[in-house]
């Protein structure tokens, strides 16, 4: 799957690609905000068909990480906790 940063003029760029598991999905994004010095208190997921959007709380920014319907349904699934 492909994971996006969507900034607060609702642009998106690519952060990732090829991530296959809950853990490296929740490093690539823990690895993005401490580049960016922003300290996270808590996330939230959001499912959709194809993506799962990351709510970290910013209140403006977030993640989309996009894949399949089958992909998705799998990382919803996975019980590796971040």
């Amino acid at each position: 799957m492909t994971l996006y940063f969507e900034n607060s003029r609702k642009q998106e760029r690519k952060i990732a690609e090829n991530l296959t598991t809950r853990k490296d999905v929740y490093k690539t994004i823990n690895d993005f905000l401490d580049e960016h010095h922003f300290k996270s208190y808590y996330s939230r997921e959001i499912y959709k068909p194809t993506e799962i959007i990351f709510d970290v709380g910013s209140h403006t920014e977030f993640f989309h990480l996009k894949g399949t319907e089958e992909e998705v349904l799998n990382f919803k699934n996975e019980v590796d906790a971040h």
